[in-house]
């Protein structure tokens, strides 16, 4: 139910720590997703409107990927998905939706457990500049 967006080095919010410019045209953001509470079927809201950088003109992509623990949902065979929001990518509304994916491509349910309360997951948001 709840995902916290900190930076990459789970500081807070992102800050220009967490800020790359790739080759003038985009600017990459790393930052790490906390999981807590309870998953929503259909997946959890992911605000990022908050974090986007003032030179950008919206969101072009979303990666997102795990490199937790062993048991973690990442180490156990799962995965995370991003859904926009209102608008497909690329958006100028850039709240969407974390899909998550337990071991056989079966989502997600119930609490939050140590799985993914332990696991360390990143998203790379690259905006257009």
């Amino acid at each position: 139910m709840a995902i916290t967006v900190n930076g990459f080095d789970n500081n807070g919010t992102p800050d220009q720590n967490s800020l790359e410019s790739l080759q003038g045209r985009f600017i990459r953001q790393i930052v790490r997703l906390v999981l807590s509470g309870t998953y929503t079927t259909g997946g959890d809201t992911l605000t990022i409107a908050a974090i986007q950088p003032p030179n950008s003109r919206g969101l072009a992509w979303v990666k997102i990927w795990s490199d937790g623990p062993s048991g973690s949902i990442g180490a156990n065979g799962g995965n995370f998905q991003y859904v926009p929001g209102a608008s497909a990518l690329p958006a100028t509304s850039p709240n969407g939706k974390v899909k998550i994916f337990a071991t056989a491509g079966s989502e997600y349910s119930g609490s939050y457990t140590t799985d993914a309360t332990t696991d360390l997951i990143f998203a790379e948001l690259s905006w257009k500049r």
